[in-house]
């Protein structure tokens, strides 16, 4: 199993930012703290981009399913 650090996350996500889409790209800069930004709890995260926690914990698989699908590829 790959293991990852918070640094090596945020330096991961900011490389695949652009190939996420907006509302991803948004999860993952707010709650991962991508491209320089801060984290966020997920309770603040809803709040902001005003998603439920299912919608907000769908975002979230959808961004580590690609994370691991890309990882494989390279």
């Amino acid at each position: 199993m790959l293991e990852i650090n918070s640094d090596q996350l945020r330096v991961w996500l900011e490389r695949h930012l652009d190939e996420l889409s907006p509302v991803q790209a948004d999860v993952a800069r707010l709650r991962f703290g991508a491209g320089g930004g801060t984290t966020l709890s997920a309770e603040e995260v809803r709040q902001r981009l005003g998603l439920s926690d299912s919608e907000l914990r769908a975002e979230e698989a959808e961004i580590l399913r690609f994370m691991r699908i890309t990882n494989r590829e390279s």
